[in-house]
C-alpha cells in the first residue's frame, strides 16, 4: 500500500472518533488566581496532574488572572500553581467525577517559589458552571457496598430523586429491563438517558445494552436534572457508568460472591403443597488487571499507555415453582366425566358425528358422560402422554376438574461470562484516546417444569 494510502486511513481512523455520538463525560477545572491583596496574577503555570497515571494538563493565567482546564478524566488529581516571587501551591487529593465542573480558586502568598503550600481537598467541590442536580457513587461505594446481582447501575438507587420500579428481587448484570427500570425526578422508567463513558449504553426500548463487570467501574453518576444540553436524549434523568483505566502501578482485584444451595429454606407454599425445595444457588467471581504497557528493552508505556481487563462469571440456579394442570389419570384413559362437575360448557362432543341439519347449522353428537371409547385415543396422543408426569397437588378447593394439580420446582439456572478489554494513550498534553472491547456470553435454561425439556 502506498504511503499516501496508509496517511489518509490513519487521518479517517483519528476522524472517527468525533463522528461518534457521545456527550462529555470529562471534568473541567477553572478559576481566578490572586495575590494577598485580591488583585489577579498573569502567567501564573498551572499544572494539573491525574495521580494514577501522571497525566498532567499544564495552562497559564490570562491577564485577568484566570485559568481553564478542560478535557480531565475522571479521578484524583493534584492542582500545582508556581510564578516568580510566589510561594508555590500545591492542592491534593482533589476528586473529578464523571462531568464535573469545578472553580478552584487559588490564593497566592509571596515568598520563595521554593516553598509551598499545601492544600487538602476536605472541602466539598461545588459545581458552580451550570445548574444541573445529581450525585456520584464514588469508587468506594461501587467496591464496598453489596450489589443487587452485582450490576453497577442497581447503586442508582442510593441516589436523591431515584426509584426503583421494578419487582424486588436479584438484578443481573443480563437483566437489561430491571438494569434500567428506575423513575428520576417522577419520570417513567426506560425513559432515561443510560451511558458508559458518556457514550450510549441503551436498546432501543431504553433497556440497559451493556452491564460493565462491577470491579471495572469507578463510578455512577445520576443526574435528577441536568441543564448541560448534551444530554437531552432523555424524558428524565441521566445515568453514566464510568470505567476505570491502566495506570503506572500493576494493580489489579479478585472477588467471588456464593450463596451456597445449603443456607436456602425451602418456601411456606412449597412445604405446603408437598414439594420440595428447589436448587437455589448463586456464584458470581471475577477479576480485573491493568498497568503500563511494558515490553522489556522495547517499549516502556509509562505516563503515556495503559492497559485494563476485566473478566466475570455468573452461575446460578433460581427458584421458579410453578403451579399448573395435567391430565388426571382418568383423563389420561379417556374418562373427562369430572369436568361435567364444574359446568355444562365442559361437554365434550364426537368429532366425527357432525351432520349439517335443514337450517344448516352443523351439530354434533355428545359422548354420554363425557367418556371417550378407548377405541377413538389417537396413538400419538397416548405417545405424548408418556411425557406428562402425573398429578403431585391436591388442588386448591379440591376441584374435581384436577385443575392446578401439578407444581414444579424446576429452577432457572444461568451460565454467564463477561470480558472487558482498554487502552488508553496519552499521545501529547493536548491529545488522548482510549478504545474499549466488550464481550458478553450468556446461557439459560427456564420453565422445564416436567423436566424433560418438552415445556
Amino acid at each position: 500500500m502506498q504511503s499516501s494510502s496508509i496517511r489518509r486511513l490513519a487521518a479517517l481512523f483519528l476522524l472517527v472518533p468525533g463522528l461518534a455520538l457521545c456527550q462529555e463525560f470529562r471534568a473541567t477545572i477553572t478559576g481566578l488566581v490572586t495575590d494577598a491583596s485580591g488583585s489577579p496574577v498573569a502567567g501564573v503555570k498551572i499544572a494539573v496532574n491525574e495521580i494514577s497515571t501522571n497525566t498532567a494538563v499544564n495552562t497559564t493565567t490570562d491577564s485577568k488572572g484566570e485559568y481553564n482546564a478542560p478535557f480531565l478524566q475522571p479521578g484524583d488529581y493534584t492542582v500545582t500553581a508556581k510564578i516568580d516571587g510566589f510561594k508555590e501551591y500545591v492542592r491534593k487529593g482533589l476528586h473529578l467525577g464523571a462531568g464535573d465542573k469545578v472553580n478552584i480558586d487559588i490564593k497566592l502568598e509571596i515568598g520563595n517559589a521554593a516553598e509551598s503550600i499545601s492544600v487538602s481537598a476536605d472541602v466539598p467541590l461545588l459545581n458552580s458552571e451550570n445548574a444541573s442536580v445529581g450525585q456520584t457513587i464514588s469508587t468506594k461505594e461501587v467496591e464496598s457496598l453489596p450489589l443487587n446481582g452485582g450490576t453497577p447501575l442497581a447503586l442508582a438507587a442510593l441516589a436523591s430523586g431515584v426509584l426503583a420500579t421494578g419487582q424486588p428481587g436479584l438484578i443481573h448484570p443480563f437483566d437489561a429491563g430491571g438494569a434500567a427500570g428506575w423513575s428520576i425526578g417522577g419520570s417513567p422508567s426506560q425513559t432515561n438517558e443510560i451511558l458508559i463513558n458518556g457514550s450510549p449504553d441503551a436498546t432501543w426500548d431504553g433497556r440497559l445494552a451493556y452491564s460493565p463487570p462491577k470491579d471495572a467501574v469507578m463510578e455512577v453518576k445520576i443526574n435528577a436534572f441536568d441543564s448541560d444540553a448534551a444530554f437531552g436524549h432523555t424524558g428524565g434523568g441521566v445515568l453514566n457508568q464510568i470505567m476505570k483505566s491502566g495506570s503506572n502501578d500493576i494493580h489489579g482485584s479478585l472477588f467471588e460472591q456464593n450463596q451456597p444451595n445449603t443456607t436456602a429454606a425451602n418456601n411456606y407454599f412449597n412445604n405446603k403443597n408437598g414439594l420440595g425445595n428447589p436448587v437455589t444457588h448463586y456464584n458470581q467471581y471475577g477479576l480485573t488487571a491493568g498497568g503500563p504497557v511494558w515490553i522489556p528493552k522495547v517499549f516502556n508505556g509509562k505516563n503515556k499507555l495503559f492497559w485494563f481487563f476485566a473478566w466475570e462469571s455468573l452461575k446460578d440456579s433460581q427458584p421458579n415453582t410453578n403451579i399448573s394442570t395435567v391430565p388426571t389419570a382418568a383423563e389420561r384413559n379417556g374418562d373427562f366425566s369430572a369436568l361435567l362437575a364444574v359446568g355444562s360448557n365442559y361437554q365434550l362432543y364426537n368429532p366425527a358425528s357432525a351432520v349439517v341439519n335443514a337450517a344448516g347449522v352443523v351439530t354434533r353428537t355428545a359422548y354420554p358422560n363425557n367418556i371417550i371409547p378407548p377405541s377413538q385415543i389417537s396413538t400419538i396422543a397416548k405417545n405424548i402422554l408418556q411425557f406428562i408426569p402425573s398429578a403431585n397437588v391436591t388442588p386448591a378447593g379440591g376441584r374435581a376438574d384436577g385443575f392446578g394439580n401439578y407444581g414444579s420446582t424446576a429452577s432457572t439456572p444461568d451460565d454467564y461470562n463477561n470480558e472487558l478489554g482498554r487502552i488508553d494513550y496519552n499521545m501529547s498534553e493536548r491529545n488522548r484516546m482510549f478504545f474499549d472491547v466488550r464481550r458478553t456470553g450468556y446461557l439459560q435454561s427456564k420453565n422445564n417444569y416436567y423436566g424433560n425439556q418438552t415445556t
